[in-house]
């Protein structure tokens, strides 16, 4: 009786021993050292729907038009879309493992053989057959059924791996979806700051031509130094040296948007070199 207990608990400590550990469990947020609320107290609750868009509180009809174009045309959107497809469909393969697998098979075939022998006739001369020729059909059928048992766990780790690649793909897509509109919104802010930046720096360029244009009389006239006309022209050539660089950060901001919307530079951001208020 002992080595038949013997017998039964080896091979149960074996398999037992081959089975799949603990599941997972994250640590949680306190172990992390993630406080439980924000420093400035209890907030009201959030919309959830609002934070997911939250650039349509710009009002801004312009804006929400290039994020739509960034969201159905961004190159790093798309590519986080199809690893979200793909995962998705790693999970489907992970699940088929559990149902049975069934393979089939099937052959057709015709055959021909020619034996050769002597040609006979009939009582008029005719040849009524010239040897031994022969076709024939041959078919064949074949199928194969399996069935995995998930025995020690491996396709349910298969399937728990996969579950988890998927949600994992979900919040990457999420992250770059994001990080795109957040760039978006940054550079189209920064084109229409510089756009107005232009505006203020030639009407101040205007104004400081006048005065350097009125130094420049008064010192003919004898009423003022030098100095003044030197100082009108150095604060005019300190603001026309300011415009090409708000330039360059214009046309910069421009062509990072059109990226961002997946569009070549140039004709893709015509329309925004109107200025238009800030938002």
């Amino acid at each position: 009786m002992r080595y038949r207990i013997a017998w039964i608990a080896g091979p149960a400590l074996t398999l037992s021993a081959c089975a799949a550990g603990p599941d997972y469990r994250p640590p949680q947020p306190a172990a992390l050292g993630v406080p439980a609320s924000y420093s400035q107290g209890a907030a009201a609750p959030i919309d959830e729907a609002a934070l997911a868009s939250w650039w349509t509180r710009l009002n801004d009809p312009v804006l929400d038009g290039l994020i739509d174009r960034a969201v159905a045309s961004n190159l790093d959107i798309a590519q986080a879309q199809a690893r979200l497809r793909q995962a998705r469909e790693s999970l489907r393969q992970a699940n088929a493992a559990f149902l049975p697998q069934v393979n089939g098979s099937g052959n057709a075939g015709r055959n021909y053989s020619n034996r050769g022998g002597a040609t006979r006739v009939d009582d008029n001369g005719n040849i009524i057959s010239g040897g031994a020729d022969r076709w024939s059909s041959s078919y064949t059928l074949g199928a194969n059924a399996s069935w995995q048992l998930d025995l020690f766990g491996e396709l349910s780790r298969s399937s728990e791996a996969a579950r988890a690649d998927l949600a994992a793909s979900g919040y990457d897509l999420a992250n770059v979806r994001m990080t795109i509109i957040a760039e978006l919104v940054t550079n189209y802010v920064q084109a229409r700051l510089a756009q107005e930046q232009l505006r203020i720096a030639r009407e101040t360029e205007a104004v400081q031509k006048d005065n350097f244009d009125i130094a420049g009389w008064r010192l003919q006239a004898g009423l003022v130094s030098s100095l003044d006309e030197q100082q009108a022209r150095a604060q005019l050539a300190q603001t026309r040296a300011a415009i090409p660089q708000l330039e360059a950060s214009l046309r910069g901001s421009l062509n990072r948007i059109a990226v961002l919307t997946g569009q070549a530079p140039g004709e893709a951001t015509r329309a925004l070199e109107t200025p238009a208020p800030i938002p």
